[in-house]
């Protein structure tokens, strides 16, 4: 992917949270999880469970475009709306729909070496991604204070999806939790992107891929 999409898709980002909260807020996360999702006073599930305060950081979420023709759209699919874009941001719409072609072209490249890694034929996986769910998620996270061991830019977790890919990025805060329990900072390689497995990876393959846990943490 050119360096210089993945810079103008940063710039984006930052230009999206540099908005004002009252118009972000005009463009609230829904029922299909699209939109904007600003930082919550209140612990979610995931955690409270594990006895830690609220997650740091807001994020905007985007989908596969659609348009308001879509059978999905008409029937009101869960999952499958409307994208909420901003209306005063010039470049920024097209500037993300690039992006989020080329990722899904790139995780297209990757699906084959999933299947050949388990022995099987190298399109077995292409008939489950047909027209596949794609989320962008665009975060900001504020620097956390490092003494509270109780707050995390990002819980640790796992993702849902089959998997997830995160650009280069000079700015530290992503680890990874082993198995056997101990915690390292994800590595940065200059133009590489980090390939994470996830919960549909790891039951699909029934654990030969795991769902990697990890954590965000700006300090």
């Amino acid at each position: 992917m050119p360096q210089s999409l993945i810079d103008r898709t940063y710039e984006a980002a930052a230009r999206f949270h540099a908005q004002p909260m009252a118009k972000k807020l005009a463009l609230k996360v829904n029922e299909h999880n699209i939109g904007y999702l600003p930082i919550s006073d209140a612990a979610s599930q995931q955690a409270a469970a594990q006895g830690r305060k609220p997650s740091q950081n807001e994020a905007y979420f985007l989908r596969r475009e659609r348009t308001p023709d879509d059978p999905a759209v008409v029937a009101s699919r869960r999952f499958h709306g409307l994208n909420q874009w901003p209306d005063d941001l010039p470049g920024f719409r097209a500037t993300t729909l690039e992006y989020m072609q080329t990722l899904e072209a790139l995780c297209r490249r990757l699906a084959p070496l999933y299947a050949m890694a388990l022995d099987l034929p190298a399109d077995f996986f292409d008939a489950c991604f047909a027209v596949p769910h794609m989320i962008l998620r665009m975060s900001r996270y504020p620097v956390i204070d490092d003494a509270d061991g109780t707050v995390a830019s990002l819980v640790p977790h796992t993702d849902s999806g089959f998997m997830t890919l995160l650009p280069p990025n000079p700015v530290p805060g992503l680890s990874i939790l082993l198995p056997n329990g101990r915690w390292i900072d994800a590595p940065g390689v200059d133009g590489a992107f980090v390939v994470n497995g996830g919960d549909i990876l790891h039951r699909w393959t029934n654990e030969r891929f795991l769902s990697t846990p990890h954590r965000v943490r700006n300090l």
